[in-house]
């Protein structure tokens, strides 16, 4: 499997989109005192925003997220996608627009 920083867009027809499945990686947060990391957790900012700050790669990572698009074709049954775990609230925000408008299963973890 070829890994890329290039951008895919497919045109599929949302009448062929039986399901989509978003699954968030795991985070791993160990911030080290006194780091900028550290202090701004204790000081409650929330991990999302002070995650910017680390200065360690041992303070702060996390797992590729994935995109699973069931489809309703005979040629393709199923996409699947990976991404960097960094832009998963991007893509989580995308989808829960995406599900108030839909009646197509959005399952979000």
């Amino acid at each position: 499997m070829s890994k890329s920083s290039r951008n895919l867009k497919a045109l599929i027809p949302f009448s062929e989109i039986l399901r989509v499945q978003l699954t968030g990686g795991n985070e791993i947060i160990a911030p080290q005192f006194p780091s900028r990391f550290w202090i701004l957790l204790k000081l409650g900012l929330p991990v999302r925003y002070a995650r910017n700050f680390f200065i360690r790669p041992s303070e702060y990572s996390i797992d590729e997220c994935s995109l699973t698009i069931c489809l309703n074709n005979m040629e393709v049954s199923q996409l699947d996608f990976i991404c960097s775990g960094y832009l998963y609230e991007r893509q989580l925000k995308f989808f829960r627009k995406v599900k108030e408008i839909t009646t197509t299963i959005i399952d979000i973890s």
